[in-house]
């Protein structure tokens, strides 16, 4: 069981992950990570890691909205900012889970 806002929860055997950050470095410490989580038996799984909403989108248009249960978002990004992404991903699905987190320093 995994606690989401609000006290909603998702309830599966593996819960899927799509991660978006214009920082290569930072995506791969997630992908360390999770993959780290997956072998001491957490039930999670990435499913995506990608460099730019916009690829993130072509791959869920091209797949499905529901190749993840949480989205972690760049908040500043340079193409689409993290909010916009987030209203580009709920168009496709309203009830769509996200995380937004920033890395950026002034």
């Amino acid at each position: 069981m995994f606690w989401l806002k609000n006290y909603t929860y998702i309830a599966a055997d593996m819960i899927r992950i799509a991660v978006v950050d214009d920082q290569q470095i930072v995506l791969e410490g997630y992908e360390n990570v999770f993959r780290k989580l997956k072998e001491h038996g957490e039930p999670l799984e990435l499913v995506y890691s990608g460099l730019s909403a916009k690829e993130l989108l072509k791959y869920v248009d091209e797949h499905s909205i529901s190749i993840a249960d949480i989205y972690l978002i760049d908040f500043k990004m340079p193409e689409m900012s993290g909010i916009e992404l987030i209203k580009e991903l709920r168009k496709r699905n309203k009830l769509v889970k996200t995380i937004v987190f920033s890395s950026y320093d002034r």
